[in-house]
């Protein structure tokens, strides 16, 4: 599919999104500091974790849209510390951008890891596709493990990388599914069973309405993100191995 065609529908939902994200973060901005985390502040995560995830399932979907997909991965964790960070006063600064950057790694690793490592693993000429950009993104990987190892306690690292695992659920569902995904009534079901199963428990447990709606608010996003992805069909640009030529090929050049 010509980029073109891609780019004008999706700058048209970023734009709807950003107009969500900037009236939500201005309630939650103008929000008193010290006051008690209200239902706003849970609606802009989840929107904020929809869109990551939707960047993600971009990522694995539209190999040409990688950069895209990238810069947003980049300011989204921005704008939520930007945003939160001057309305929750529990948390120094330091200590609020190590959290923010704690879920965005993991929920990149949940997001794009399974799918990419079974495409790596499944492809061709798997001996020549250690290119440079892959070894850039190995180690960037070792090194924020490395920073967790050093400055988190094992035992707390893996609290964390089992509590972003469950918050981030619906992004990792659907970054996997979008993937190759080419029906659009089938991805609609798994988001509509996710919205209602996380509306009846709102229901049951209304104390507890305010963190689901962090849920409500992200499966919304994925679910008519999804829905443009799916559109716009799969991406063709597959990347090539680049090996050794054949020897039919060699002996036609000798003739």
């Amino acid at each position: 599919m010509d980029r073109s065609s891609i780019i004008v529908p999706l700058l048209i939902f970023i734009g709807i999104n950003v107009g969500l994200d900037a009236v939500v973060g201005i309630a939650v901005y103008t929000s008193k500091p010290n006051a008690p985390v209200m239902l706003w502040h849970f609606v802009f995560v989840g929107l904020l974790w929809g869109q990551f995830g939707l960047c993600c399932s971009l990522r694995l979907r539209f190999r040409a849209m990688r950069y895209y997909a990238y810069i947003g991965m980049l300011l989204i964790p921005i704008t939520a510390t930007w945003v939160l960070m001057p309305t929750i006063q529990d948390a120094t600064n330091q200590m609020f951008v190590g959290i923010v950057i704690l879920l965005a790694g993991f929920t990149t690793l949940y997001c794009l890891g399974p799918r990419s490592l079974a495409n790596w693993l499944s492809s061709p000429g798997l001996e020549n596709r250690y290119t440079l950009h892959q070894m850039l993104i190995a180690i960037t990987l070792v090194a924020f493990a490395c920073a967790i190892v050093m400055y988190v306690p094992i035992l707390v690292a893996v609290m964390i990388a089992l509590g972003v695992f469950v918050l981030a659920l619906p992004s990792v569902i659907a970054s996997n599914l979008l993937a190759k995904a080419i029906d659009v009534t089938s991805y609609s079901w798994v988001m509509f069973a996710s919205l209602t199963i996380c509306i009846l428990l709102a229901l049951i447990e209304p104390m507890s309405a305010p963190s689901f709606g962090m849920y409500i608010a992200q499966i919304v996003v994925l679910w008519l993100g999804g829905i443009l992805l799916i559109s716009l069909g799969l991406g063709s640009d597959r990347p090539e191995v680049v090996g050794l030529p054949d020897e039919s090929s060699c002996e036609l050049n000798d003739g």
